[in-house]
C-alpha cells in the first residue's frame, strides 16, 4: 500500500518546528538565516572550486530553492534516498 503524502507534511512540519504560536515565527526565521549563510558559503566556495555538498532531503531543498533564486540554475526538487540534485553556477 502506498502512503500518502501526509507523512512528508508531518515530517516537513516538525522540521520547521510549526506549533501555529507565536515562537514559530522566530524558528522559521532561524532557518531561513541558517539557509542564506549556507549559501553564501557555498558560493563563495563555489567561486573557487568545485562543490558537492551532501545532506538531508529537506534542507537540500530549501538550499537549491535559494540557489536557483540567486541566480544559479537546475530545479529544487524534493530527492529520493541516495538520489541527487545538480545545480549550476551562471558564468
Amino acid at each position: 500500500a502506498k502512503c500518502s503524502n501526509w507523512w512528508r507534511l508531518n515530517l516537513l512540519r516538525l522540521f520547521v518546528g510549526f506549533t501555529g504560536g507565536p515562537e514559530n515565527a522566530n524558528h522559521v526565521y532561524r532557518i531561513e538565516m541558517r539557509v542564506r549563510e549556507a549559501v553564501a558559503q557555498l558560493i563563495a566556495e563555489a567561486a573557487q572550486k568545485d562543490v558537492v555538498l551532501f545532506g538531508h532531503g529537506v534542507m537540500n531543498y530549501l538550499l537549491a530553492k535559494e540557489l536557483v533564486r540567486t541566480g544559479w540554475t537546475g530545479v529544487p526538487k524534493f530527492v529520493k534516498h541516495w538520489d541527487m540534485l545538480v545545480l549550476t553556477k551562471n558564468a
